[in-house]
C-alpha cells in the first residue's frame, strides 16, 4: 500500500481521485448492470475502470496545480500580495 502523508501534492491527488471516483464509477455501473444481473460484474468493471483512470488524472493535475501554488506562496511568503502579480 502507498504511504499518502509522504506523498506529494500531485500522488495525493492521484490516489484520492482514483479511489472517489473508482469506487461512484463502480456503484454506477453496478446500478446500470442490475437491469440484467448476469453481466452486472461486468458493469461495475466497465464504469469504475474508466472512472478510476479520469480520477487519478484530474486529482494529480489537480494536486500538482496546488503543490506549485504552495511553492510559490512559501518563496515569497511576506510579499502579501499574490505571486501571480508583479507589482
Amino acid at each position: 500500500m502507498a504511504d499518502v502523508d509522504n506523498a506529494s501534492g500531485a500522488e495525493r491527488g492521484a490516489y484520492i481521485g482514483l479511489i472517489a471516483l473508482g469506487l461512484i464509477g463502480a456503484v454506477v455501473g453496478l446500478i446500470r448492470g442490475l437491469s440484467y444481473p448476469p453481466t452486472a460484474w461486468f458493469a461495475v468493471i466497465e464504469g469504475g475502470l474508466p472512472s478510476a483512470i479520469v480520477g487519478a488524472l484530474l486529482g494529480g493535475t489537480v494536486g500538482y496545480v496546488a503543490q506549485v501554488i504552495r511553492r510559490r506562496r512559501a518563496a515569497h511568503p511576506s510579499s502579501g500580495a499574490s505571486p501571480w502579480h508583479k507589482v
